[in-house]
């Protein structure tokens, strides 16, 4: 039998997630607890998008207005930034705006970092 949609589920849901998704400390990728609150996040983020369409059969009071506008989707435009300097001639190449060697891969996505390398097999 089904639970009826409400703040008893939820919690009651929250107490499980753990033991239905379980992360052992050493789980590859690291960051164990920041996953774990990411897994109770974005099942909060599921119950307020079925309470929201639950709306005309669920009570109104069962969300507050400042948790249901975390169901609404957020669109940000592209960033913009400027960077504004000045060159000081007589103290090359000190100030001077010079890409450094690994930029490109940062920004394209193609530089590797030590997370990215996979652990040693026999170290």
């Amino acid at each position: 039998k089904g639970k009826v949609w409400d703040q008893d589920m939820l919690d009651g849901a929250y107490k499980t997630l753990p033991e239905d998704l379980p992360l052992p400390p050493g789980a590859p990728g690291g960051m164990i607890e920041y996953r774990r609150s990411l897994t109770t996040s974005f099942f909060f983020k599921f119950f307020l998008g079925i309470t929201d369409a639950l709306s005309p059969t669920v009570e109104s009071s069962l969300v507050s207005a400042r948790d249901k506008s975390a169901a609404t989707p957020f669109h940000r435009g592209p960033s913009r930034g400027e960077q504004h300097y000045q060159i000081n001639k007589g103290d090359e190449p000190v100030h001077e705006p010079i890409i450094h060697q690994a930029a490109l891969k940062q920004v394209t996505g193609e530089a590797q970092y030590t997370d990215d390398i996979p652990d040693p097999r026999n170290g």
